[in-house]
């Protein structure tokens, strides 16, 4: 069967001759207006071919894609989501009393201090106070289960608020309206244990979506009550993995942690946490979910910032002025956003203090097995 080749030199056309319809004999041989009419079919299609093979030259692959496949629409990306299993219930920090220190105490209004210094021997203050900023989420600390029972049974009132799957909603919720305000659309969300390729690769099956996230707690509890009641931590590290020649691959990944403002000082704290179905909690959550979502996709795929030990910036923190260990990132809605020496994103309520005094407490960095707190 005769195929016109192309300018390249490649097949052109594979388009079949006149057939006996066409007026081939029976023995297979052609009569003469049949050999008309198949002379001008070659020749129309090598025509044709020849004039396609040019613009292919001409303009290259995107041309022949073009031509050749169905015009698409374009529409949202497809996502799935994957969310650490630990967000299903709010648990307590356990922590001690006010640190000895009544300066710095008045200057964190963190009760996690004291704590962390037990824990951890050798810690200064510096670096227990950076624990309580951080959510005191020490991931590397083995807690006695046994205390933290006692720990979620003193927080009874506002834990009883969220069962039944509320706060587990609550933040898929929130994430997939964030990741639908970036033009995605979140197919299918799956809680597993924690987020890894290996995970991954079950969660989608035969599907194919574009982009998977992880939102993973990384060896602490997603969502918890601070050890003076008075404050929600939300730390969570989100990645990003985008699909690539039929396999998943990292794209960016944020290791963040959000605390929320203080419940009023006069105010029962339990009360006010668990008060309208723990609404302030789940506002937090909201809350958390946004700005890490919003940060991860705006991020440098490379990575935050590195920020060298020493370096120092001044922050109001509730009206208080602290020096900090890290560099502030940006301000957004009444947070600061600083980026640690460990490579962790803090999202705090305040601001960068005004040029004055430097602070008078230092915040500083815990390193961890899990990752800088």
């Amino acid at each position: 069967m005769p195929i016109a080749q192309d300018a390249c030199g490649g097949p052109a056309s594979r388009r079949l001759l006149p057939s006996a319809a066409h007026g081939a004999r029976a023995d297979g041989r052609w009569g003469p207006a049949a050999e008309s009419i198949r002379g001008e079919t070659m020749k129309n299609t090598i025509q044709r071919a020849a004039l396609f093979a040019a613009l292919m030259c001409a303009f290259g692959p995107s041309f022949a894609e073009t031509m050749q496949a169905p015009l698409q629409e374009e529409g949202p990306i497809r996502t799935y989501l994957l969310v650490d299993s630990t967000i299903n219930e709010l648990q307590g920090q356990v922590g001690g009393p006010p640190a000895a220190s009544q300066a710095l105490h008045h200057a964190t209004s963190y009760h996690a201090v004291d704590s962390a210094m037990r824990t951890v021997p050798g810690m200064s203050y510096g670096q227990a106070y950076g624990a309580g900023m951080a959510g005191g989420l020490i991931a590397g600390v083995i807690i006695e289960g046994a205390i933290q029972a006692e720990r979620n049974r003193a927080i009874a009132p506002v834990r009883a608020a969220l069962t039944k799957g509320v706060l587990q909603r609550a933040m898929l919720a929130a994430l997939s309206k964030r990741f639908a305000d970036e033009g995605r659309t979140v197919d299918k969300r799956v809680i597993v244990p924690s987020v890894d390729l290996r995970v991954i690769k079950r969660a989608v099956g035969s599907e194919s979506p574009a982009e998977v996230f992880g939102f993973d707690a990384k060896g602490g509890p997603l969502v918890t009550l601070l050890s003076d009641n008075r404050r929600i931590a939300v730390q969570a590290e989100l990645t990003q993995y985008a699909r690539e020649k039929g396999r998943y691959v990292r794209q960016r990944q944020l290791r963040a942690t959000l605390v929320s403002a203080a419940s009023p000082a006069d105010a029962d704290a339990l009360a006010y946490w668990s008060d309208q179905g723990a609404r302030r909690v789940l506002e937090t959550v909201d809350t958390a979910a946004n700005l890490m979502v919003g940060e991860l996709l705006a991020m440098d795929p490379a990575g935050l910032p590195e920020v060298g030990e020493d370096t120092k910036v001044d922050l109001e923190l509730e009206g208080e002025r602290v020096s900090a260990s890290g560099v502030l990132l940006r301000e957004d809605a009444g947070h600061v956003f600083l980026v640690t020496p460990g490579g962790w994103l803090r999202i705090l309520p305040g601001r960068a203090a005004p040029s004055g005094e430097p602070g008078v407490a230092a915040v500083h960095g815990v390193d961890t097995a899990a990752g800088a707190l």
